[in-house]
């Protein structure tokens, strides 16, 4: 008999005195049933950290082969138990939520209580109608799936596909032990109609431009915002056909939701049965559009707080022999114009979002200026004048579309004062040689200034050449023969709507920049610096003084060209 059978002869009689206590029996099978249902979850490191401690342990037998006792291999220290409380191993999630998300759950603390408030979230077909549904709000659609765990859902009305649904997978409660996953909606797509911008997960203030695509017939696209509880927060209507991206601006007033979606929905003439759905995840931006802005020194761009004028951080660095100017801000994504010494005509359109710098336009070719974002940030326009003549045109890109050219007729000369999330513009012409000029509404999608309307002044007043989108609406100053002048409001189709009290020898601002209704502006531009301020209701208030700065060229320390 071998040393190790003798082991087991010895182990088994022994054990067949030993009657557990009380209801120690029960407590042990208990505890044997558990590691059975536990096994699943052994990992392979548990079961080779078992077999070595086994492995630490020799069988000792004396010469005389009358006793045989177990002890460690090699002394080692003991261990006493700790006064700590074992930590407690964060919830990984198993398959977090890592993807912008619009319902039931957006973010992983919510899906860890989904048992409570979405009892079917374990199954994806579920989540599916019950976000058409009860989320939605849509009837007569059918929600199905081709497989039991697929990622995307179908959407039918009757026959007709009308999109699809994108889940997303979500763990909880893996480091438990006791993990499962649920299922959240992450978008809606799958057709020809397709939202543009805002991008998924994007963070969107009021007013925010809403763009996309479409083909084949007109459609008329209802728009919605929705929270992620369902609350309709805007809604409105975007004409929609295959020759130009399609385009609204939605407006809402409350602050008390954080995430939600941009849901576009459109319907048959016929029935007003749904033939098309798509959605978007968003969310609620907390910073506001006018808390800072951005500014020129000493040839390069920074950002400034609106408040106090104090220099946040440096935006750009240009290289040796370069000089940046003519900056767009928009939500931190910026727009400017750098132009490169020791050429005739070097210049190039540089875009920086968030910590991401790419060139839009590099030309030794044309000159670049006045570029202007949109409030989304969506849409961006310049001016561009051919070096070798004086033919010069507007370039208007965003939405999903080519570009469009627009021709400045021959003996004037373009300033472009904005573009809106839809592509109108506001643009100053202005005869070559001459001092006064024209402020105009060019409609979105225009190729040419024939169906652009003029903005027209009081008697015995005119009209700035500063202007800037807010909104629908177009904000610019006139200034009157009485050395007054005041705020005016215009329509997209230049009918006034309204003007501020005057105020007593205004000097109307060189450049204009508005956001959410506040108004900043740069009063006196040109050769000399003057004060940038902000307005409201017929009074200034100076945020950079620019004391002291008499020149272009001594622009160290001094700030010009504002933008918010």
């Amino acid at each position: 008999m071998t040393a190790e059978d003798r082991l087991r002869d010895l182990l088994r009689s022994e054990a067949t005195t030993i009657v557990p206590a009380g209801d120690g029996l029960a407590r042990i099978r208990e505890r044997v049933a558990r590691r059975r249902r536990a096994r699943f979850w052994v990992f392979p490191s548990a079961a080779v950290a078992t077999a070595a401690a086994v492995a630490a342990f020799v069988l000792i037998a004396p010469d005389d082969h009358k006793t045989q006792t177990l002890q460690p291999a090699s002394p080692t220290a003991t261990t006493e138990p700790s006064g700590s409380p074992a930590p407690v191993v964060p919830d990984d999630g198993g398959m977090p939520l890592d993807v912008p998300a619009i319902w039931p759950f957006t973010t992983q603390q919510e899906a860890a209580g989904w048992a409570s408030g979405y009892p079917y979230a374990e199954n994806g077909l579920d989540v599916g109608r019950h976000f058409v549904a009860d989320h939605l709000g849509l009837t007569g659609v059918e929600v199905s799936q081709t497989c039991v765990s697929c990622a995307v859902l179908q959407l039918k009305a009757g026959a007709t596909s009308v999109g699809e649904i994108t889940l997303a997978r979500v763990g909880v409660g893996f480091a438990s032990g006791h993990g499962t996953q649920v299922y959240t909606v992450v978008g809606v797509g799958g057709t020809d109609l397709t939202v543009t911008s805002p991008a998924a997960g994007t963070a969107i203030t009021s007013p925010t431009g809403v763009t996309g695509r479409i083909t084949g017939v007109h459609e008329n696209v209802q728009l919605r915002l929705l929270t992620s509880s369902g609350d309709e927060l805007a809604t409105t209507g975007a004409p929609a056909g295959g020759e130009v991206p399609w385009s609204a601006t939605m407006s809402w007033t409350r602050s008390d939701w954080t995430h939600g979606s941009v849901v576009g929905v459109t319907r048959s003439d016929k029935d007003g049965s749904v033939t098309r759905v798509v959605a978007v995840p968003v969310t609620r931006s907390t910073a506001s559009p006018t808390a800072s802005f951005v500014g020129r020194v000493d040839g390069h761009i920074s950002l400034f707080d609106a408040s106090t004028g104090k220099v946040l951080r440096r935006l750009t660095y240009p290289p040796a022999g370069a000089t940046d100017s003519s900056p767009a801000w928009s939500h931190g994504t910026l727009l400017w114009v750098r132009i490169r010494s020791g050429s005739t005509c070097g210049y190039e359109l540089d875009r920086l979002d968030g910590n991401t710098a790419s060139t839009v336009v590099r030309s030794g070719t044309v000159s670049i200026s006045t570029p202007q974002l949109s409030p989304s940030g969506a849409w961006q326009a310049w001016v561009e004048v051919a070096c070798a003549g004086s033919a010069n045109r507007v370039v208007v890109s965003g939405g999903g579309a080519p570009a469009r050219r627009l021709s400045v007729p021959a003996g004037t000369n373009a300033v472009l004062r904005d573009v809106r999330d839809d592509g109108a513009l506001v643009l100053w012409l202005m005869s070559s040689g001459q001092s006064t000029g024209t402020l105009l509404v060019v409609p979105p999608g225009a190729l040419d200034l024939t169906g652009a309307h003029q903005l027209t002044a009081v008697s015995g007043c005119e009209i700035g050449a500063a202007g800037s989108w807010d909104g629908q609406q177009v904000v610019v100053f006139e200034t009157c023969l009485d050395g007054t002048g005041r705020l005016v409001r215009f329509s997209d189709t230049g009918r006034r709507l309204g003007a501020d009290k005057a105020v007593r020898n205004l000097e109307p601002p060189d450049q204009l920049a508005v956001r959410d209704g506040a108004v900043l502006v740069w009063l006196f531009g040109g050769d000399t610096y003057g004060e940038i301020a902000r307005y409201h209701d017929g009074a200034f208030t100076t945020v950079v003084a620019n004391t002291g700065c008499t020149s272009i060229s001594s622009t160290k320390g001094c700030v010009a060209e504002p933008d918010w």
